[in-house]
């Protein structure tokens, strides 16, 4: 869990805001396409890549306040906490 959590947190704090869950589903596969070692398992779905342990360990990061998750118009936005930056460091 430390692992994976880490390691959302860390992409979040570099991406400032991610807006869309399926954005953040494409670029954490991307990430591990072009050599990040992630622990997220992938399978193909409607949309391109999808990974049910990342969008587990996303609504745990929400849930425990690491994440903020908002509803823009139908579109989910990701921002990383203050929270979340103190567990990061």
């Amino acid at each position: 869990m430390f692992r994976s959590a880490y390691s959302v947190l860390n992409i979040l704090s570099h991406l400032q805001t991610v807006k869309g869950r399926k954005k953040m589903q494409k670029i954490v596969h991307l990430l591990e396409m072009v050599g990040l070692d992630l622990p997220f398992k992938y399978e193909y779905h409607h949309y391109g890549p999808y990974s049910a342990e990342l969008q587990e360990e996303i609504n745990y990061l929400v849930q425990h306040g690491f994440l903020s998750e908002n509803n823009d118009d139908g579109t989910y936005l990701y921002e990383i906490t203050e929270k979340g930056v103190r567990f990061k460091v």
